[in-house]
């Protein structure tokens, strides 16, 4: 029914974040009536997502130089605080935060919930990389703070993380919530991310 170009572009869509398969393919039809232009510079534009690369401490994306230790900005940075670091879900909720310019400490991007709230390969393979840093530290850290999106799912990895961190920190925390049940860090504004990483408990 559908044109081969139109099905293989509409099925690469449909498992972005938040796009179903009508959507997927209401946009593939769009890109494909703009003309050449557009498809053009989407195509170069793709072909640059190449320079990014993840930060071998935080998993957060950047772009890679080439000389570069496999870090990013923020885990080169000597003026962020080793000892408190952040757990959020994805590299947006970190951009909000920094936004904020109030958190002075370093991240773990961890990935996003799943439906069952049960933490998946990756993140396993992540969090076991933040305890073997953590672990080679002599002490303790000062703390941990769990920048999980509130709700059901994030009460749950929350208490997940918890348990797997608490001999690692002198403190777990949350974010205050300022920010609303079933609300994302993402979406919110300034005002409200200092006011929950003010009121963390």
């Amino acid at each position: 029914m559908y044109p081969e170009p139109i099905k293989k572009i509409s099925k690469i869509l449909s498992d972005f974040p938040g796009i179903g398969p009508r959507q997927a393919i209401r946009i593939a039809f769009y890109l494909a009536n703009q003309g050449k232009h557009l498809v053009q510079s989407l195509g170069e534009s793709l072909e640059e997502l190449q320079q990014i690369k993840i930060c071998k401490e935080c998993f957060s994306s950047f772009e890679f130089s080439k000389g570069e230790n496999g870090l990013c900005h923020i885990c080169k940075d000597k003026n962020r605080k080793d000892n408190i670091i952040a757990i959020l879900e994805k590299e947006t909720d970190l951009i909000s935060l920094e936004k904020t310019k109030d958190f002075k400490g370093k991240y773990l991007v961890l990935g996003e919930i799943s439906k069952d709230g049960i933490l998946k390969g990756e993140q396993k393979l992540r969090l076991n990389s933040l305890k073997e840093r953590l672990g080679n530290n002599q002490e303790k850290i000062e703390e941990i703070i769990l920048a999980i999106n509130p709700g059901t799912l994030g009460d749950i990895e929350s208490s997940l993380l918890f348990a797997e961190l608490k001999n690692f920190t002198h403190k777990i925390s949350r974010l205050g919530r300022g920010l609303p049940t079933g609300g994302e860090i993402e979406f919110a504004d300034d005002e409200t991310l200092r006011g929950a990483l003010e009121n963390r408990r």
